[in-house]
């Protein structure tokens, strides 16, 4: 049985390849200021960061914001704007 139980703990140990990916979420009592923070990483090799810059802006309302999968460009639909956006 030890033997047994030394076998799994080293395979436990084994380096494997996964896919996966990093989110990091900080709600607003664990911020100084109270803001809430998402982020997200692609950490594949196979999967390079873009970084967007998209202007600010006044939005009248109605205005919507398409939302397209970023890794297939499929169309997914739309979203209400929201009146002022920031760059």
């Amino acid at each position: 049985m030890k033997m047994k139980s030394l076998f799994l703990a080293m395979a436990a140990l084994l380096p494997v390849e996964a896919f996966a990916c990093t989110s990091l979420i900080a709600g607003k009592k664990a911020t100084v200021d109270g803001s809430v923070l998402v982020t997200y990483a692609a950490d594949s090799h196979t999967l390079y960061g873009e970084l967007y810059n998209r202007p600010g802006g006044k939005h009248s309302a109605g205005e919507v914001r398409k939302i397209v999968e970023w890794d297939t460009g499929k169309y997914l639909g739309d979203i209400p704007q929201v009146a002022e956006t920031y760059t």
